[in-house]
Parts: structure tokens; C-alpha cells; sequence
């Protein structure tokens, strides 16, 4: 059976995982913070602490990790470079933003797929670090930079070219802003031929929001 955290619930709660776990349902976020105390590194079909890693593509049904409702997976202040395995497939929920929080001075890695329910699937990327996503990714909802975070994209058709992202910083200071980092091996939608939908800076109804795109690469 699947195990849910959360499950419709109006209260903010968060867990710790911190050990190797067996189950193999997969794991289901409602508005709720799982924590990871330490890497996602096993290898296919072996424990670890969000279950069993799954053995396959990750990419052919990517369920393995649900957030809803704005659920969160972030890392615990005991774990400086977080990667989730690429075995596993997220999955965002209709109508609503779910997030990835790497807290300041952290890193979050993952090179699985995110795939949205539909176009209103939204992720957030928030916290003070940096996550980096190197896998194709299927969803089409938008992508908002919060609070000071940075996303970086390395891995050929990062995103859908329907998909509009919005870095913005969360104090009036360049210094402070979001980011989101393009490496020279990442490519939004199916470039030339669908370019991205479009990218933010800032916030239209915020003068004081920042935002700043970093291209270590060249664009036509």
C-alpha cells in the first residue's frame, strides 16, 4: 500500500525520515513537510529512507513521490548535499504550487522526472540553497523562485516549452535574489523549435522583488 503523510489535513506538521525504510508504495505529501535526514543513495530495489527504490525508469510512471496541497520534501540542517534518487518519479497535484526547499548553505539534487497531474501543477522552488534538477522533465505548470533560492537546470529539455518561470527574490537587494542557473548541457522545452513559454524577473505587483538569470551557455 502506498503511504501517505498527511492525508487532508488543514494543520502544518512536519516529519523526519532519517533511516532506511522498506515499503514500496511510494510516498504521498499533503500539506505537510517530509525532511530527509541523510541521502537518498541506495541503489535500485534496496532500502532506503523514502522505501524501496524503485527498479525500472522512473520516467515511465513517475508516482513514486506525490505532493499535494503544497507539500514539501526538503532536507534536515544535518545534510549539506541532499540528492534524491533518480529511480524515483515525482508528481505534482492539480491546482496548486508543491515545493522543493533547499535551506540556506544546502543543496538538493535530482535527476529523476517531475511530472505535473496537469497544466495547473505549479512547483516551488524555495529556501536559501540551490536545487538542481538534471532530468527530463514532463510537467507543463509554471516554476516560481522564492525566497532568496536558486534553481539550476543541467540536462537536455529540462522543462515543457508551455512551462513559465518566475524567479524572485524575496528582499529589495540583488544580493538576496532568486536565481535560475541554465548550464550549457540544459535546454528549455525543444529548443529551437518550441522555445520556452516565458521567463519572469521579479514580480509584477512587487517593485521591490529581484530576480536574475544566470546562462552558462549561449542563446539564440
Amino acid at each position: 500500500p502506498r503511504s501517505t503523510l498527511f492525508p487532508y489535513t488543514t494543520l502544518f506538521r512536519s516529519v523526519i525520515l532519517s533511516a532506511a525504510s522498506t515499503y514500496t508504495g511510494g510516498t504521498k505529501i499533503v500539506k505537510g513537510i517530509l525532511m530527509l535526514g541523510a541521502n537518498d543513495s541506495a541503489s535500485a530495489g534496496n532500502a532506503s529512507l523514502l522505501g524501496n527504490v524503485p527498479t525500472g525508469a522512473a520516467s515511465v510512471n513517475p508516482t513514486n513521490i506525490q505532493l499535494s496541497s503544497g507539500g514539501t520534501l526538503t532536507a534536515t540542517s544535518a545534510v549539506t548535499n541532499l540528492t534524491i534518487n533518480a529511480n524515483r518519479g515525482i508528481t505534482l497535484a492539480t491546482g496548486g504550487t508543491d515545493n522543493l526547499l533547499a535551506p540556506s548553505g544546502q543543496t538538493i539534487t535530482y535527476n529523476g522526472i517531475i511530472a505535473g497531474a496537469d497544466a495547473t501543477a505549479a512547483l516551488g522552488i524555495n529556501g536559501g540553497g540551490i536545487v538542481t534538477l538534471g532530468g527530463n522533465n514532463t510537467m507543463t505548470g509554471n516554476v516560481s523562485i522564492t525566497a532568496s533560492g536558486s534553481l539550476v537546470l543541467s540536462g537536455a529539455n529540462s522543462f515543457a516549452a508551455t512551462s513559465t518561470f518566475n524567479p524572485q527574490g524575496s528582499a529589495s537587494t540583488a544580493a538576496s535574489a532568486s536565481a535560475l542557473v541554465i548550464n550549457s548541457d540544459a535546454a528549455l522545452g525543444t529548443a529551437p523549435t518550441s522555445p520556452i513559454n516565458q521567463i519572469i524577473l521579479g514580480n509584477s505587483g512587487n517593485s521591490d522583488k529581484w530576480g536574475a538569470i544566470v546562462a552558462n551557455a549561449s542563446f539564440t
